[in-house]
Parts: C-alpha cells; structure tokens; sequence
C-alpha cells in the first residue's frame, strides 16, 4: 500500500544510503546504472541528490545534474520503492530538488528530460529523437579474431574530442544539432561535458573517409575535417551482466563498411571486458541505416533483442530566471 506523502520526509542523500537507494530495486531491466555510479554521483559538485525517508526507512531516491558548463539540468535515476508508488512521494522529491534548483543551480538556462508524464506535452519541446535496440549477448557467440579490416578506427582522446568539437560545419554534419544523446544524457559539443563523455567506463572512436585514412596518430585538421563517424561507448555492471552501450552518429550516406568497422570495434571491446553474458545497447541518428546495424550486429554473433526497437527522446523547455518550475 502507498504511503501517505505527509509522513515522509526528504533530505540530502548520504553515502551510508547506498545500500537502501540499491534495495529499491534495478527499474531499468537490467539497464540501472545508480549502484556503479552512486558514490560518484554523491561527490560529483554538480549533483543534488535527495532520499525519501518513511518511518527512517529509505524509499526514494531523485537526482538533479548539471550539464553544459551550468547551463542546462537533468533529472536523473528518479524511483521509488514499489510499496510506496502512488503516495505522492516521488513528487515530494521533486519539490526538493526544486528548491535546491533554485539555490545550487541558478544560473541554469534550461531543463531537459528523456521521458515526460500526460500533461506535460505543451511545456516541453522535442529536441530530437533516436531508436534504441538492447540485445542479450554472450562472449561465446562473438567471432574467434577481430581483424580491423580497410577501415580503421582510432580511439579519441580529451584533447581529439576537443577539438573535434571545434570544428563548426564539419561538426555539424555529424551531429547536426551540436548536441549528443548518449544513454538518455544528453551533451552539447562543448569542452566542458567532455570529463563526462569520457569518464570513467566511456571511450570515444573516429573514422575518416577512406582517402584521408592514415595510421595513428594522424590527427591533423585534414582528419577532423574528414571525418565521417563517431560512436561513444559506456560499460558499468549491471545486474545481467556487464552492460556496453553504444551511440552511433554518421554523415549522411555513410558506407556500410564505415558502419560495422565501428560495431566491430565495439564488439572487440566487450570481449575484452567481459567473457560473460550481458546487455548490449545500440543507438543511433536517423541517418544510420538500421539494417546496416542490425547486420552488423549478427555479423558479430549479437541477435537477440530485449525490447524490439524503442525511442530515446530528448526534451527541454527553457527556465525562466530561476529554476522554480524544474520539478513540474
């Protein structure tokens, strides 16, 4: 039975929490990555986590993260214990991380989500979307060898992907609205949210138009200006297993040979993490052909899907002068 939201209580998430916020359960099918990130979260300065307390038991959990060098907010690995759903509780945390909104992060310009409740539609605006396929995989299945083939793919450090994020129409035609939907988080090209995408468990892959191919390191201006893929990866434990993510964005027309050189490389990459079974989620922009992945994808020994094909949203509305109405 619900709780009443009139006897809880809401506070500052601690780290002697933690094994209270992983009690209430993985709500994401094994895709729940809030126990690998929880500390890291607590220390992060850009983090406001609050817990629901009833009774002195804790049974909720809501975050607030600032991204794109303070300009924009996320709310983050929101839940609640299925005992205590419908009480009012997860808007209580809500409430509190608003308040604490308005306080730690005033300078926020706007508040951007992946999913939004009836209702919300006409206070939010799609900013764009991507399909999403999570498959089961098992080491055994993979090929034997992982030859590189004609096309290489070279592995991007900070100082690659910060200038690659300089690089203005050549960046556009990769990611045309200079903004990354990585696992639900999205990222504008810009240097400060580069600690993010290549923290800890995440790596950054760049290919380049076969007439600009070379051997690493090549990374002149000729190289950023050729590139025609990148694709970004994110590993942590879950509980089925360890689970890799993928995103993939592309210039229009990208070769099918340019497209599994990159799966390839990412299979390579789970096999060198893990010999065992997990999940293996791929997303990628619109321009991507989805049978070119998927074919990849059985090339490498990964055929069967968790979901079937789902959507990551991004939505955003714009905060005025303070944060008061992040929470809504």
């Amino acid at each position: 039975m619900a709780s009443s939201a009139a006897h809880t209580t809401i506070r500052r998430a601690r780290p002697e929490d933690y094994e209270a916020v992983v009690a209430i359960g993985d709500v994401y099918k094994g895709r729940d990555y809030l126990s690998h990130y929880y500390h890291s979260f607590l220390n992060d300065p850009d983090v406001y986590a609050v817990v629901a307390e009833v009774n002195g038991h804790v049974v909720g959990f809501n975050m607030l993260q600032l991204l794109d060098g303070g300009e924009t907010l996320i709310k983050r690995a929101g839940r609640v214990h299925s005992s205590y759903r419908g009480g009012g509780i997860f808007h209580l945390m809500s409430n509190e991380l608003e308040h604490a909104g308005r306080f730690f992060f005033k300078d926020a310009k706007c508040l951007v989500r992946s999913t939004i409740v009836p209702g919300e539609q006409p206070e939010y605006t799609e900013v764009f979307r991507k399909p999403l396929y999570t498959f089961y995989y098992n080491p055994q299945d993979f090929p034997e060898s992982f030859t590189q083939g004609s096309t290489v793919v070279h592995q991007m450090n900070y100082l690659q992907v910060k200038q690659l994020f300089t690089q203005g129409d050549a960046l556009a035609t990769l990611v045309p609205t200079k903004r990354l939907f990585n696992y639900f988080v999205p990222y504008k090209c810009i240097e400060a949210n580069i600690p993010h995408i290549l923290g800890k468990g995440r790596k950054v892959f760049a290919t380049v138009q076969r007439s600009t191919q070379c051997t690493y390191p090549c990374f002149t201006q000729n190289f950023y200006r050729n590139i025609n893929m990148v694709s970004f990866s994110l590993h942590f434990p879950g509980t089925h297993g360890l689970l890799y993510n993928i995103d993939l964005y592309a210039i229009d027309n990208v070769s099918e040979e340019t497209i599994r050189a990159h799966i390839k490389q990412h299979i390579h990459e789970v096999s060198q993490l893990s010999q065992d079974k997990g999940i293996l989620m791929v997303s990628f922009g619109l321009n991507i052909d989805e049978k070119v992945v998927r074919s990849g994808l059985e090339a490498a020994g990964v055929v069967t899907t968790l979901d079937g094909q789902l959507w990551k949203i991004l939505y955003e509305k714009q905060l005025v002068n303070d944060t008061s109405d992040i929470a809504n």
